[in-house]
């Protein structure tokens, strides 16, 4: 299991080693949510886009 750390906190985020391209986790410690990126099979962090609900106004 490969681990990265949290841009927002520092914490240790685990990565399963069949994780993919595009697929999101979150940090135990704060919540934050991340997409993972590869890069010539180096995997790094993007903070997750939030879509948030408009209710229609």
């Amino acid at each position: 299991m490969a681990s990265l750390l949290c841009l927002e906190c520092d914490a240790v985020l685990p990565i399963p080693v069949d994780s993919m391209q595009g697929e999101i986790v979150s940090c135990p410690d704060c919540g934050q949510s991340y997409e993972l990126q590869n890069s010539d099979g180096t995997l790094s962090l993007k903070v997750a886009e939030t879509i948030g609900e408009d209710w229609g106004q």
